[in-house]
């Protein structure tokens, strides 16, 4: 079960949460959810860093467990050569260095077949051996599952590794996890170091699909730039002197204008304006050396533009400070602040429930794991109460879900609708802070007494490494329930109903993001929606909570400079980065150059 699930919980439905590399509490996180980063410390003697890039990090992986896997012995004698067969078919994908993009998903994920079409290695051995047609209905509707939840709801899916000669847990380990995508990857070209020599230049279309061209002048973006799609359309064109000049962004159409600001120094710098395909203003705000900084506004698609959300980034782009977020009437919905992790604070509604959300990570739990939690504070005259939900309980109803009031009792409601009260056993301190409302400091309290339970640490099993694991716990102790009266109970109703309650619709865009995203090149994935994902995109309250933990990437925010970026001369995208622009030493400009040296035997 994805801590999706249990997000979705907390807010009364299924729906996306976390930027987890990976969320699923019975497997590991990392590359892969059965061996994690064993393969990188065991060929590195450290974990990946930031500096390692992606690509590198699944070819390690592949390499591993392609080397474990031949030295075991096929399931049955009679399947040796099937088993053979596929570790071939293994080979050639290793060699092919594909890595499948996780478009949709903010957390490290298993995507079988991707946007693009490109497929994962153990879809690579099922295509091989038994055609393209299984693979592409696995994609249809378990495109984001691990293999064993492949394989329980799909006979054939079973029936093939039962032919294969591997165990299902051996091929399980093959299944890679891909990095979220993520705005804060983008950066400028490092000119300074690696501009190519005066002339005209030319980049191939990258991973994202664009390709850029223009002419350097004193290492300046000079003259007339543009940025095309994969389809041969301009999405970004300028006419620049010496880096300097205005920038206009294009749509996949290219007429609808995306985005329109300045350039100084070859990069956007000042004051830019983005819009919807409508023409509408979509966003307002400043570019700082390459970089979103400052105060931005975001609009709704509508005429003359109602606030859909505004707040500040930092200088390296990253959300700070606190964030207002506004319906579609242009009601304040909610506001949102990073406290000790990201709190949400929604704007009570005619019922007069308060009603707060924090959310908390603590990494350092283990070699790529980390550990999340949410508490929601619900609050109406003189009672309140806290929901606290993990992914790592064993024995609790709605997926990790305990209800506690202020004195430290755990509520529950009966199928017949009353609620039950039992003793937890609270220290003074702990009623104290949660009476007072202090949400972020409750929270660190449950946080920490549950992550004591919760880790254990054992012997990998190879290499000569400890982990730390995150398993189930069974929650806190407490007395025989007692039946609360009704009175009580009418006022707790109150209580939970916002959360499950359609709060505020998403505007249109926004519901197309969350659930498909927009491709590059301008064609709506129709078959990519994730039925997980449509609770998420219908309210924008859940949206904004989905997307909140961690870097905080609002969808129709990140995703909307995402798309900026693609259309733009100067800028990579950097799956693993640093503070280094040029995470590896290379460039792809050098590189690019040197490839046109090679090709064309143009350079000395």
């Amino acid at each position: 079960m994805r801590w999706a699930t249990v997000a979705a919980v907390l807010l009364g439905v299924a729906g996306t949460a976390s930027a987890l590399p990976n969320p699923d509490p019975r497997f590991r996180g990392g590359a892969n959810h059965h061996v994690g980063d064993d393969s990188f410390r065991a060929r590195h003697g450290r974990a990946p860093a930031v500096e390692d890039g992606e690509p590198a990090r699944m070819k390690v992986h592949l390499e591993h467990v392609r080397a474990l896997l031949a030295a075991r012995p096929a399931t049955r004698a009679e399947l040796a050569a099937r088993r053979g067969e596929l570790l071939g078919f293994l080979d050639e994908y290793i060699a092919k260095g594909s890595v499948p993009k996780n478009a949709h998903l903010p957390w490290r994920s298993a995507v079988f077949i991707d946007d693009d079409g490109a497929i994962c290695a153990v879809g690579y051995l099922i295509e091989r051996s038994a055609g393209r047609a299984l693979p592409e209905k696995i994609a249809a509707t378990h495109r984001y599952d691990f293999l064993e939840d492949i394989a329980a709801a799909m006979p054939e899916v079973d029936a093939w590794i039962r032919s294969s000669g591997f165990t299902l847990e051996e091929l399980a380990s093959i299944q890679p996890a891909y990095a979220s995508p993520n705005v804060m990857t983008w950066r400028t070209w490092d000119l300074v170091k690696h501009a190519p020599p005066d002339g005209p230049f030319s980049m191939e279309p990258g991973w994202r699909g664009s390709a850029a061209a223009g002419a350097f002048l004193g290492k300046k973006l000079h003259g007339a730039w543009t940025v095309t799609n994969k389809a041969g359309v301009v999405i970004g064109s300028g006419e620049l002197v010496r880096g300097n000049g205005t920038w206009r962004s294009y749509y996949a159409d290219g007429k609808a204008k995306m985005a329109e600001g300045p350039y100084v120094d070859n990069v956007a710098h000042g004051r830019w304006t983005l819009y919807h395909p409508s023409g509408n203003v979509a966003a307002t705000g400043s570019f700082v050396r390459g970089m979103r900084a400052g105060a931005w506004q975001f609009y709704n698609d509508i005429a003359g533009g109602k606030l859909l959300a505004e707040g500040a980034f930092d200088g390296d782009g990253s959300v700070t400070g606190t964030w207002k977020h506004y319906d579609a009437t242009g009601a304040l919905l909610a506001r949102t602040y990073k406290e000790s992790g990201n709190r949400i604070d929604v704007v009570p509604a005619a019922d007069g429930v308060v009603h707060q959300i924090h959310q908390w990570t603590y990494d350092g739990m283990g070699p790529s794991e980390d550990y999340v939690q949410e508490l929601e504070r619900l609050s109406l005259g003189g009672e309140q109460i806290y929901v606290h939900t993990t992914e790592f309980r064993k024995d609790s109803e709605g997926a990790g879900t305990i209800v506690y009031d202020v004195n430290g009792f755990k509520l529950e409601r009966g199928d017949g609708g009353g609620w039950t009260a039992s003793d937890c056993h609270w220290s003074k301190k702990r009623a104290g802070v949660a009476r007072a409302g202090e949400l972020a400091w409750l929270h660190e309290m449950l946080f920490n007494e549950s992550a004591a339970k919760a880790v254990t640490v054992e012997k990998a099993d190879y290499g000569p490494y400890v982990i730390r694991t995150i398993h189930g716990e069974s929650g806190p102790k407490c007395d025989a329930p007692v039946a609360v009266p009704a009175a009580r109970g009418a006022v707790l109703d109150k209580l939970i109903a916002p959360r499950a309650a359609l709060r505020a619709a998403s505007p249109t865009f926004v519901r197309e993001l969350v659930l498909r995203e927009e491709d590059l090149d301008g064609v709506l994935d129709e078959g990519s929606a994730d039925s997980e994902l449509s609770a998420d995109a219908a309210d924008l309250r859940r949206t904004l909570t989905a997307y909140t933990l961690r870097h905080v990437e609002w969808p129709h925010i990140d995703g909307r400079f995402d798309r900026l970026f693609v259309s733009m001369a100067g800028r990579l995208s950097w799956e693993w980065h640093s503070s280094d622009l040029e995470a590896d030493g290379t460039s792809p400009l050098e590189n690019a150059y040197k490839e046109r040296c090679a090709r064309d035997k143009s350079c000395d």
